[in-house]
């Protein structure tokens, strides 16, 4: 990550009988006008401080800024990593429906449970952007861009709890030796949709493609004609609905257009 330095002076004080406030003129030179800091690394600057001319013997003070040069750089990469976190989550989940696998929907079951940090790390790094956005000048043309992601981040997380919930009841028809491949299938379209959404936000690309593949899945969840009388299986089809909406609003559409791409129970 790219610092860029700058210093802002504070008031300065001075006076002995009737203390009083003064403009400060202090002045801080650098070694660089930028600073980078490789991944868990330190770097380190110098900072030459020309004290304030007025007043006499007044007490001066002021702030060392380091904003960074891209806002979007950590968002971005947060967000890819906790997609493609998610998009591996449903590719296994996706093969043990497929082929009746215990292990593989377990499997996808921790997986989804361990995603949490990386989910968390997207939402952080969003704030964390959005706070700097508010005092930099140049954060000013970012604030929709990270909005985007803030929303990405929350629908994110919502569609990866139902994706836990669909693998956990998945867990007993599959142990009783059901192979659910219309629904493998599907979920295996979801990653794909997911895998497109990661690499277009890490990009800072607008994720159409993914939008109108995650919506041409939301077509297909009929809980009837995907369930064939299986209750079990109607039950995992109406939890996916739910992926699907969420999935759809994290990657930009509308709410409404969300719930409009699925088949009317």
């Amino acid at each position: 990550m790219t610092y860029q330095l700058s210093h802002v002076p504070a008031l300065s004080t001075g006076g002995v009988i009737t203390p009083a406030f003064f403009t400060s003129n202090a002045a801080v030179a650098f070694s660089s006008p930028t600073l980078t800091v490789p991944p868990r690394g330190q770097a380190g600057f110098t900072a030459t401080i020309t004290p304030a001319t007025t007043p006499a013997q007044g007490q001066y003070g002021g702030y060392i800024i380091l904003t960074p040069t891209d806002l979007l750089t950590r968002p971005r990469r947060a967000a890819r990593a906790a997609l493609v976190d998610f998009t591996e989550v449903l590719e296994v989940l996706a093969r043990g429906l497929r082929n009746g696998s215990v292990d593989d929907v377990e499997e996808a079951l921790v997986r989804g449970r361990a995603s949490q940090p990386a989910l968390d790390e997207w939402r952080d790094a969003v704030r964390g952007a959005a706070d700097l956005s508010r005092v930099s000048p140049q954060g000013r043309s970012r604030r929709p861009e990270l909005e985007r992601l803030r929303v990405g981040a929350v629908m994110t997380d919502r569609a990866m709890r139902s994706a836990r919930v669909v693998a956990r009841r998945a867990v007993a028809p599959v142990t009783d030796g059901a192979a659910l491949p219309q629904l493998g299938d599907l979920v295996a379209e979801f990653a794909a949709g997911a895998g497109e959404f990661a690499e277009a936000v890490g990009a800072g690309l607008d994720p159409v493609a993914a939008r109108k593949r995650l919506e041409e899945v939301a077509k297909q969840l009929d809980p009837f004609s995907l369930g064939q009388e299986d209750w079990q299986s109607q039950a995992l089809v109406l939890v996916l609905r739910s992926v699907a909406v969420d999935l759809q609003e994290a990657a930009g559409a509308s709410r409404t257009q969300s719930r409009a791409a699925l088949p009317p129970i």
